[in-house]
Order: C-alpha cells, then structure tokens, then sequence
C-alpha cells in the first residue's frame, strides 16, 4: 500500500504539536537518517 503525503504537512504537524522528526522517528522504530530521508523525498517507505 502506497500513501502520499503533501510535501511540507508532516512538518507542520510536527510543528504544530511541539514534536521533533527524531521524536517521531523514535516511535516508529525507525533511525532518525530513515527519517530524514523519508521526509526529504529521497526515500520511499517500505513496510
């Protein structure tokens, strides 16, 4: 399953709720470089 998220929306989220990428990377149990790659678009998500 394929799910897109707008560019910039997922900061924002983040922002708006006071969390860090590495707070977020951390609960999905993924490394923070993961992460950033993924929130970069130079990755995709593989499950």
């Amino acid at each position: 399953m394929k799910v897109m998220i707008k560019k910039g929306s997922l900061q924002k989220a983040l922002l708006k709720k006071i969390k860090s990428q590495n707070w977020l990377a951390q609960h999905l149990q993924i490394s923070s470089g993961y992460m950033s790659q993924l929130m970069n678009g130079t990755k995709r998500a593989r499950f």
